[in-house]
């Protein structure tokens, strides 16, 4: 019984490009919001690689 269970896993749900491309971006955003909170960044450091990301992205509609 338990070989059933761990067969089940859910199927991801599919993206679009688009979407993995705006999943990818919030993630790099994460990422360098908790560097910010942790102080691992300055917020100069901060300021200029979000808005690194962003463009290179095209996530301009994100900030």
């Amino acid at each position: 019984m338990c070989y059933l269970l761990e067969n089940m896993k859910e199927e991801p749900i599919p993206q679009t490009p688009e979407e993995k491309k705006e999943s990818l971006y919030l993630k790099q955003k994460q990422t360098l919001d908790l560097f910010l909170e942790h102080g691992a960044i300055s917020r100069i450091q901060y300021d200029q690689s979000l808005g690194d990301l962003t463009v290179k992205m095209g996530m301009e509609c994100h900030t």
